[in-house]
């Protein structure tokens, strides 16, 4: 009976503590944990209280309690923190509206798409704008005044004789620069081209419109074996091969006679030829001096500039590019002599005065029709 006794009273005893040791328990901080099962969202294990369950100052523990005890004295950054933190970026709040209204809603960070810098390149066969200066007018400079001057100063001259910088591009191939010398008789037309350096150094070719059945001659530069003399027609294939214009446009004439065609049909409202204009007096990049510009928009939009010397009144540099930029041609002039002595001179532009008389089975590589017609008639 005793025994029974103290068995019913360990018994009633033993509840009401188990129930304080379970209050203890619920209690306690380390099983704060229990808590966020019953949250819609719980915390990861170890991460902080989620924004959505903190209160309006930002640190108020109304979610996770482990996350607030163990976070407590670090808050979390919120967007306008992050935001003057990084400046740079443009941190844009964004509201889900596919969830119910009322629901709490972390704001999400949207980045600002990066900006692509522009690559910056190199190319040796597109022209870069140059940089230029400008030189205010002295009184009333126009195209017409510019193209009549050229044309009085060229008329006065029987010869000239100028150093010469050319590059063409032949079959979308842009040549290597070259430096010749080149020399001009303007009546009857007569055309001599020296290469006085380079690889090329000791070749000469000499072009009269006048003498030997108009046929241009080639006197290679010295080789091991020596080359003979080759004569050919100035329009055949191998004569261009490598340039963009045949030897008898070589020289001042043919680049005014252009410009005062095109300036004559423009004035009558005739723009067959394009437009021409005259941009003033500029300093090109690398001079020291200002030269009249003038350009010239054919139809095609290729786009011509023409440096006029306003000394010597001649041009100094012409250069066409065409209208994706690529160069197509670009000629300079330096150091003239003009009505040289030595180009009045009976052998200046007879290849059998400057290099002796040459025969044999090279003598008429390649000749054209029409001299043929006319060696037939003699």
């Amino acid at each position: 009976m005793i025994s029974a006794m103290v068995s019913t009273r360990s018994i009633s005893l033993r509840w009401p503590l188990l129930g304080l040791a379970l209050l203890a328990l619920a209690l306690e901080p380390g099983c704060a944990r229990l808590r966020s099962f019953h949250k819609d969202d719980p915390s990861a294990f170890g991460t902080d209280t989620a924004w959505s369950d903190r209160g309006p100052d930002e640190t108020s523990p109304v979610g996770d309690l482990y996350a607030d005890l163990a976070t407590k004295s670090r808050p979390r950054p919120g967007p306008e923190i992050i935001a003057r933190k990084l400046p740079s970026l443009d941190l844009k709040p964004v509201i889900d509206e596919s969830r119910p209204l009322g629901e709490s809603q972390a704001p999400a960070i949207i980045l600002q798409a990066p900006i692509a810098l522009p690559t910056i390149t190199e190319s040796t066969t597109r022209i870069v704008a140059p940089i230029e200066i400008r030189v205010p007018p002295v009184g009333q400079i126009g195209l017409g005044t510019v193209l009549a001057e050229t044309r009085k100063a060229l008329d006065a001259l029987a010869t000239y004789q100028v150093k010469m910088t050319h590059q063409e591009r032949v079959n979308n191939i842009l040549n290597p620069v070259e430096d010749v010398r080149l020399s001009i008789r303007r009546a009857p037309k007569a055309v001599r081209l020296e290469w006085p350096e380079g690889q090329n150094k000791g070749r000469e070719v000499i072009y009269a419109a006048d003498a030997n059945s108009g046929l241009m001659h080639v006197k290679m530069a010295p080789t091991l074996v020596p080359l003979p003399r080759i004569s050919m027609a100035p329009d055949s294939p191998l004569a261009t091969h490598n340039s963009r214009h045949p030897i008898t446009e070589a020289g001042f004439d043919t680049i005014v006679a252009s410009m005062e065609q095109v300036y004559v049909k423009s004035r009558g409202h005739d723009m067959s030829l394009g437009v021409l204009s005259y941009e003033g007096l500029v300093v090109p990049a690398g001079k020291a001096k200002p030269f009249h510009k003038i350009v010239r928009v054919t139809p095609t939009q290729e786009t011509w500039t023409v440096f006029i010397d306003p000394t010597t009144h001649l041009p100094a540099s012409v250069q066409e590019v065409a209208p994706n930029g690529d160069l197509l041609e670009r000629y300079t002039f330096g150091d003239p002599i003009l009505n040289a002595p030595e180009l009045a001179n009976a052998d200046a532009f007879d290849p059998d005065g400057r290099w002796g008389p040459q025969k044999g089975l090279f003598q008429r590589l390649a000749r054209s029709p029409e001299a043929d017609k006319s060696t037939a008639t003699h």
